[in-house]
């Protein structure tokens, strides 16, 4: 080989060299992002899976029901209560408080001020103070063990509201002690149909998995299986029922000014639209993800969020910006999503573990 000849290839390995070497990588797939916009707080390690987050208003509470399935033993459903950091560091780790059985893992709600649970116990609904075992009042409810599902409780707004899977119905307590009233969440034709259908398992698709309390107390929401959403006055009057997306398990939420909020997916897109008026609020891509809660609504007191699930981690969107507030390295996927009254403190569950994490407000 000549001189010339061997300086040429000298001189384009160089090039090529510095061309890879400037040249920007793209991320690799299924590593997390750093994280932006967050402090970790502490992380919680779970014997099973999760099942549902529930932080109060200020953020120092945390309310964990989980399953799991002990040697000899079918299922087991717990309800751990845990006192959280408020140093922002992690000199400080979250406190177990309690850690007891309940019925379902499904049923449970904390209050806005963390000061009341509420749980299923047997066809009713049982309160009990924050860290105590015994129950405090019992609400009387309709049906069997274990048909209660989802439940939302607002002493503040003196309401408390189950879904009753069985009975398609949404059933509504006036606090403290006030009358019980109910409604049906499927038609007189579905409810006919699932009366005149053999059914060896599961639910119908009307059955109801979700429902919330506005803010002021005045509306209910829910959702069935099929990806209904409804919206509901106080006494139980329908305001509107619509059918957004087939995917139960992207939860609506109320805004902080009580506005109904729920998710659209389609052409790749995941629309945050105000369900009585049908407006798009929000429009971002929707990433590929394995995670059981892909996209999640959460909304404090004076911001609301998008935090969609990817390889790269949560994303949190700026309802209704779009920007990206904060990032949360999750790599694994992602269970459960919830985030406090204020705004401050985000909780994410992968089915065996939950970090805590503050959100700073830097970009």
């Amino acid at each position: 080989m000549g001189v010339t000849h061997r300086r040429r290839v000298v001189l384009v390995s160089l090039l090529v060299g510095l061309v890879v070497t400037l040249t920007p990588r793209p991320e690799i797939a299924g590593a997390p992002r750093a994280a932006r916009g967050v402090v970790l707080l502490g992380t919680i390690e779970v014997a099973g899976t999760v099942w549902h987050l529930r932080l109060d208003d200020a953020g120092r509470r945390l309310a964990l029901s989980t399953v799991r399935y002990p040697e000899n033993e079918l299922q087991r459903n717990e309800l751990s209560l845990y006192t959280l950091p408020a140093s922002g560091t992690l000199a400080e780790r979250p406190v177990l408080a309690l850690t007891r059985d309940i019925d379902d893992a499904e049923a449970m709600a904390l209050s806005p001020d963390g000061d009341w649970l509420a749980v299923a116990c047997g066809s009713d609904v049982c309160l009990q103070g924050w860290g105590a075992a015994g129950t405090e009042r019992r609400l009387v409810g309709v049906g069997r063990r274990r048909e209660l599902g989802a439940l939302a409780l607002r002493p503040d707004a003196k309401l408390l509201v189950a879904a009753q899977r069985n009975r398609m119905e949404v059933l509504v307590w006036d606090l403290p002690d006030g009358p019980r009233r109910q409604w049906v969440v499927a038609s007189g034709g579905e409810r006919v149909r699932e009366w005149v259908t053999p059914r060896l398992h599961g639910q119908p698709p009307w059955t109801p998995r979700w429902v919330g309390v506005s803010r002021d107390g005045q509306r209910i929401g829910s959702i069935r299986d099929d990806g209904t959403i409804s919206l509901w006055g106080r006494d139980g009057r329908s305001i509107v029922s619509r059918l957004l997306s087939r995917y139960a398990d992207l939860e609506p939420a109320f805004a902080s000014d009580d506005r109904l909020v729920a998710l659209r997916v389609g052409d790749r897109r995941l629309n945050v639209i105000d369900v009585e008026s049908e407006s798009v609020l929000l429009s971002v891509t929707d990433p590929p993800s394995k995670s059981m809660r892909r996209a999640a609504l959460l909304f404090g007191r004076d911001q609301g969020y998008l935090a969609v699930s990817s390889a790269g981690g949560v994303a949190l969107h700026a309802v209704p910006s779009g920007e990206v507030a904060a990032i949360i390295p999750e790599a694994e996927p992602v269970w459960r999503l919830a985030m406090n009254g204020q705004g401050r403190v985000m909780a994410v569950g992968t089915q065996h573990r939950v970090t805590i994490w503050s959100l700073t407000g830097e970009r």
